[in-house]
């Protein structure tokens, strides 16, 4: 993939978050940081059209012949948290969980390479 020189203009402000998510070892450096704000946009972009897709969809297939309370029964049923086998309470992500407790090493190491 071939790359293309862009040159940007930031407030002072926007330019100090930018260096303070590089000096916390985010980001190696402003391009970085901009492709990745690139990335989750596009990323947002691609999951508002899903969900815009999906709406014209259920408002294109007219009126449902299901009661509401049978409906809610569906979602209820479909969205119901269960425990987990690990422990951990309803609700709680256990990738997400492992996820952040990555990070936070990560973090660390980088904290100690730094020094």
């Amino acid at each position: 993939m071939g790359t293309v020189r862009k040159t940007i203009t930031l407030t002072d402000l926007q330019d100090g978050w930018i260096k303070a998510q590089i000096a916390a070892g985010r980001f190696t450096n402003d391009s970085e940081y901009i492709r990745d704000l690139i990335r989750r946009d596009q990323e947002r972009s691609a999951e508002f059209e899903a969900l815009r897709t999906a709406v014209r969809e259920g408002l294109d297939s007219g009126p449902s012949g299901k009661t509401v309370p049978a409906i809610m029964e569906e979602v209820e049923a479909r969205f119901k948290v269960k425990p987990h086998a690990f422990g951990f309470k309803p609700g709680v992500d256990v990738d997400r969980l492992n996820q952040l407790a990555d990070e936070l090493e990560a973090e660390e190491v980088a904290g100690k390479l730094r020094r």
